[in-house]
């Protein structure tokens, strides 16, 4: 996880740890939530991600 983490701030001065953390709960918990659909809508988890990390 810490390779991921160091990979979302690659492009930053410093990696952010608590930033990094919540942003990879937001993309596992929309990935959860939108499996776990009948019928999952890749769109729509992206869209609901756009919008998690927006708030970020």
């Amino acid at each position: 996880m810490n390779d991921f983490k160091q990979r979302l701030f690659s492009e930053q001065p410093e990696l952010d740890d608590i930033k990094a953390s919540a942003m990879l709960d937001c993309y596992f918990m929309t990935i959860i939530a939108g499996l776990n659909e009948h019928e999952p809508q890749p769109d729509k988890m992206l869209r609901l991600l756009t919008n998690k990390l927006s708030i970020l």
